[in-house]
């Protein structure tokens, strides 16, 4: 089980709002240097395949459970810790009540001595409405797909590696409900540009290339939409 005394869910693990990649190479093999409209291609080509490999929700809250093999199927809030902080109207116990108001969480408080102090914990789980939304650590509230490779940095060339930072924006396509509610918006401020549809947040990834062809970067698989 996760524990959070912090005052809320760290935002800057990107956004309200999080893409997941799968991977998914495209056959371009050797190193000869592509022109500047062929690097487009590719790297659009590797984009769009990394989307459509699941239809499911891609644009995340922040993390929720934990990352990865980490990821517990429920957190512990420390109640009192959190409701002392400045920001807790905004900090992580709130948002774990507004899902929860929402159906998606449940909970269960505790008390337990921690320093000779008596504690209270609230521990949150994912009911059966929070599993179908559930990915990688967290919920995910939206679908996005490519938009347009906005530029790129390098190839960068180390041997026979090579590795580019992709710049580029997406488009939602769709929004749960539940993450228009007002509580949603007032409780997880990145998920507000999405809803209000501002002007699309330039995003970026690795891609390198390997003996399959460029890719997603295996440590830029789990960055997620800020």
């Amino acid at each position: 089980m996760k524990t959070i005394t912090s005052p809320r869910i760290a935002l800057s693990m990107l956004l309200p709002v999080t893409l997941l990649f799968a991977g998914c190479a495209v056959n371009v093999t050797g190193h000869t240097p592509l022109g500047k409209e062929e690097y487009k291609t590719v790297f659009s080509q590797v984009l769009r395949k990394s989307f459509d490999e699941k239809a499911t929700n891609n644009i995340c809250l922040p993390s929720l459970f934990g990352f990865g093999p980490s990821a517990t199927p429920s957190t512990e809030v420390a109640i009192d810790n959190d409701l002392k902080n400045p920001q807790a109207p905004k900090g992580c116990l709130a948002q774990f009540r507004v899902l929860e108001s929402l159906g998606l969480l449940a909970s269960s408080e505790s008390e337990r001595t921690v320093n000779n102090k008596v504690l209270k914990f609230a521990t949150f789980t994912r009911t059966a409405k929070g599993e179908s939304y559930y990915a990688n650590g967290t919920l995910c509230c939206a679908r996005a797909e490519l938009d347009e490779i906005v530029k790129w940095k390098g190839p960068l060339v180390l041997g026979k590696y090579q590795v580019a930072w992709v710049y580029y924006t997406t488009k939602t396509l769709r929004i749960e409900d539940w993450a228009k509610s007002p509580e949603v918006l007032a409780t997880f401020p990145t998920v507000t540009p999405i809803v209000a549809e501002k002007t699309p947040k330039v995003r970026q990834v690795a891609i390198d290339l390997s003996s399959i062809g460029w890719d997603i970067a295996e440590y830029s698989k789990m960055l997620q939409m800020e």
